[in-house]
């Protein structure tokens, strides 16, 4: 609500379908609250898939912003070729907070029927045609997954044609995979993150990305696509593994690792040490900062 204590108004796009709205709103600010200062914290310049004339209401509404913030490099790229050069704020992610389950993990792994020595390599999100999980299957394809004890776990509503995927799992693999095609709760998000031992996101694009958000609240070990808006803060070997996109030999290769030759306890201890540093407490002061509020 705007009123004429209001300081900032702070807004977020991700998609362009938004922008009209948005552009109304900060037209009518500028208008009655001159004092006011706009910003727009951007989580896709433009959509993953191509919406009409994309790019005409994205760049009227980032005129009207005094201060554009992104959070990643890629996004930072994608905002300066779409805006002539022009340099929006960077910020980062911060790590989603969400609460892990009461449970204990070897409960919770017994409760789904996992072994202890089996590997959980977990999709996690909406399934869409740029998140690459035929890559991930075509990968595991390549894998012996009885001698490696890989049980690939695939949680999220599809959205596209569920057999154009399902379909190319080999026939032998079946009984190894757990798929939950369906809207899942944060409770039951949770249980499933809590779980894995590795969290796949074999990317074709990727802006910046909430799925990775979930993982590193969980302490959860990745594998990424090579691309700048996933490996920004991921050290190889470290928090994570990156491959190049779609190539389900290199990722088959790197799944191997993390089956035979990876100790994935230490990997988890990093990855709770970068969670702290993109932490929601950081990425508030940065922003206050950026906006002069104290």
């Amino acid at each position: 609500m705007i009123s004429e204590d209001t300081r900032a108004y702070i807004y977020s796009h991700w998609h362009p379908f938004f922008s009209f709205s948005q552009i109304s709103i900060l037209k009518e600010i500028k208008t009655r609250y001159p004092d006011v200062v706009t910003a727009g914290i951007i989580h896709n310049v433009l959509p993953h898939e191509r919406f009409p004339m994309q790019e005409i209401p994205t760049r009227r509404l980032f005129k009207l912003t005094d201060h554009p913030i992104v959070l990643s490099e890629q996004t930072h790229r994608q905002y300066c070729d779409l805006m002539d050069g022009v340099n929006p704020e960077k910020l980062f992610h911060p790590v989603y907070e969400q609460d892990w389950p009461t449970e204990d993990r070897t409960s919770i792994r017994r409760r789904l029927g996992y072994e202890e020595d089996e590997i959980i390599v977990l999709f996690f999100g909406l399934v869409r045609t740029y998140k690459g999980l035929d890559v991930l299957i075509d990968a595991l394809n390549l894998i012996n997954l009885e001698n490696t004890r890989i049980r690939p776990l695939i949680v999220g509503e599809f959205y596209i044609e569920p057999q154009q995927i399902t379909n190319k799992i080999k026939s032998a693999h079946l009984p190894y995979y757990e798929i939950v095609n369906r809207y899942v709760s944060d409770e039951e998000a949770a249980v499933y993150l809590a779980a894995s031992d590795v969290m796949v996101l074999p990317y074709r694009t990727a802006s910046q990305s909430g799925v990775l958000s979930n993982a590193l609240n969980f302490d959860l070990p990745v594998i990424v696509s090579d691309l700048p808006g996933l490996t920004e803060h991921i050290e190889y070997g470290e928090t994570g593994l990156i491959v190049p996109p779609e190539d389900p030999v290199s990722l088959a290769g790197e799944l191997v690792k993390v089956a035979t030759s990876i100790d994935l306890n230490i990997m988890r201890n990093h990855v709770k040490n970068q969670r702290e540093q993109l932490s929601w407490k950081r990425f508030t002061d940065e922003l206050l900062s950026i906006l002069d509020i104290r």
